[in-house]
């Protein structure tokens, strides 16, 4: 499953601070990475180091991400060498829909581009 634009947003930083606290990290991580105890849960990304396992979850407050959540502590319950972390995501970090630009607005603005470069300017005249 792939995660939504702030989910991975989230994931772009708190996944190089691990990196630089000496974890190896994997996000979406592949099944052969994942102990057997998460065969029914794919954690957003996986950190490892000696002596921790980290497992970092990404949910919105939405009610279905509280049955998941519920789901998720309850694996962990059982598990001494494992860690949960979850990040939640309010409303307003959700993405909204961008609307695109339309293909003739685009070439033009290459055009004017390359006007600008075979002028040598960088900027158009004010």
């Amino acid at each position: 499953m792939s995660l939504s634009v702030p989910e991975s947003a989230v994931l772009e930083n708190v996944l190089p601070e691990l990196e630089a606290d000496g974890f190896e990290v994997y996000a979406r991580p592949a099944g052969h990475l994942l102990p057997s105890f998460m065969r029914t849960y794919v954690p957003d990304a996986i950190a490892l180091r000696e002596g921790r396992k980290l497992a970092i979850e990404v949910l919105s407050d939405e009610p279905s991400a509280k049955r998941k959540l519920a789901h998720i502590q309850e694996l962990f319950s059982k598990q001494k060498d494992w860690e949960l972390r979850v990040y939640w995501l309010s409303p307003n970090d959700r993405s909204q829909a961008v609307e695109a630009a339309p293909l003739e607005s685009i070439d033009n603005a290459i055009e004017s581009v390359h006007e600008l470069a075979e002028e040598g300017r960088t900027a158009p005249l004010s």
